[in-house]
């Protein structure tokens, strides 16, 4: 080969070139091999579980397809969309992945984003404008502060969305800079949430989203957003010189809380095969009143807390002491949450790892669901007011984002309160189906 040649695929940077698709998608299954061979290699006996059907990626047939269909001589892929699914669908825009890759220069671009709202960067460089570079180390009881502000003040969570989507955001706000003379300095702590993108853009496949500059002003004249944006800036300002003087609204002391309490109490009576909404009801047959009883919500609270997981060592000992779990089979895996039982195994209240598994359903729909599922299945049931069984995995997956050696994490409380009314409205319909009438007399079917 001359010294003027190039190879028929190489790599630039971040990408993966090739003289044409077709030499591009040959190298992409060569790829597809090599990783074959390496799982098969290093994969436990019996194991059920598939790369392709979890992860992306140079070797995907999908990403192969698309090569094709747009004639790709290139293809740049981040680790955020190698970590989503084959069948992951941007919550912001809506689209499959087939249709969210899009050609830049004729390399086919498939990523994905954490979009986050731009404020919570405006209160991290309040405190470290105020207080010092070195304030956590100085302060660390502010620190609580600082996250209860981010946690207040900020307009969305953390969410995966499509690079097209992300980019929306940003040409949104310069759009409302250029129409509505919004300085830059000022724009560069908001963000517009999931919903309001939608808004404003028209979906199309295999290309970037062009944001309607009427809409995009419409959002933010309507929810007053540069209103809004002072008043969280003046906002933190004031509590942030506050805390320069060491005055604030926290106290020092954290003690546990009724979630605490009930996280305790459910992992304990989980133990003793006690569980809530079962056949026997220990703190009914203990207490003589049910005031103080938990709220039908509770099971919501501290959803986003995280502990430390179990280390490796801890979670091959916790399984050794315990051979019954053996028969389920190293392969199985929770069939509401998809988790193994080495990621269902978490740290209790007393930091002791904790794994249980119990039964929903009855007759031939009865499953073994992991303790965190089964946690939500009861919570959901006693939110809508129904049995624990008219509760579906369905209802579960709705509210919930599995986490690995921890418990779930609520996907929104406004998608707990859609499924608890959708469970109890669910329940009402059969109800009435239950009562029929037949000859002039109601007969329960």
């Amino acid at each position: 080969m001359a010294e003027s040649e190039q190879p028929i695929v190489r790599r630039d940077g971040v990408r993966l070139l090739a003289s044409s698709p077709g030499a591009l998608v040959a190298e992409m299954q060569r790829l597809r091999a090599s990783l074959r061979d390496t799982a098969t290699e290093i994969r436990p006996d019996g194991c059920q579980v598939f790369v392709r059907d979890h992860f992306d990626g140079v070797w995907a047939t999908g990403l192969m397809k698309a090569v094709t269909d747009l004639g790709a001589t290139g293809i740049e892929i981040n680790e955020w969309w190698a970590s989503l699914a084959p069948d992951w669908i941007c919550p912001c825009c809506q689209r499959p992945k087939a249709e969210i890759v899009h050609l830049s220069d004729g390399v086919l671009i498939a990523k994905a984003v954490e979009h986050h709202d731009h404020f919570t960067s405006y209160v991290s460089r309040s405190f470290t404008r105020d207080l010092g570079a070195e304030w956590g180390k100085n302060k660390p009881h502010l620190q609580d502060i600082q996250r209860q502000i981010t946690d207040a003040f900020s307009a969305f969570s953390p969410v995966m969305i499509c690079e097209s989507c992300n980019q929306a955001d940003r040409d949104a706000k310069a759009i409302v800079g250029r129409l509505l003379k919004v300085p830059k300095d000022e724009l560069e702590y908001f963000s517009f949430s999931v919903d309001e993108i939608r808004s404003f853009i028209r979906p199309a496949g295999n290309r970037h989203h062009v944001p309607d500059d009427e809409k995009v002003v419409d959002v933010f004249e309507k929810k007053r957003k540069r209103e809004v944006l002072r008043f969280r800036i003046e906002t933190v300002d004031q509590q942030v010189r506050l805390a320069v003087q060491d005055v604030h609204w926290r106290s020092p002391e954290s003690h546990p809380s009724g979630g605490d309490l009930y996280e305790g109490t459910w992992d304990v009576l989980h133990e003793l095969g006690m569980t809530p909404g079962g056949n026997f009801d220990l703190l009914e047959f203990s207490a003589t009143t049910r005031t103080g009883t938990m709220p039908a919500n509770t099971w919501r609270r501290n959803r986003d807390r995280r502990t430390a997981a179990p280390s490796e060592a801890k979670i091959k000992e916790y399984l050794a002491a315990r051979p019954h779990l053996s028969d389920l089979g190293a392969t199985w895996r929770c069939p509401c949450c998809n988790r193994s039982l080495s990621a269902i195994i978490r740290m209790n209240n007393k930091r002791q790892p904790t794994m249980l598994i119990g039964p929903v359903g009855h007759g031939d729909d009865r499953i073994e669901v992991c303790m965190d599922c089964l946690d939500v299945w009861r919570g959901l049931a006693k939110e809508a007011g129904v049995e624990r069984d008219e509760v579906t995995r369905s209802d579960v997956l709705a509210v919930i984002v599995p986490v690995r050696n921890s418990r779930h994490k609520l996907r929104s409380h406004v998608a707990a309160d859609e499924q608890v009314a959708v469970i109890a409205a669910r329940a009402a319909i059969r109800s009435e189906e239950a009562v029929r009438p037949s000859e002039g007399f109601y007969v329960v079917i």
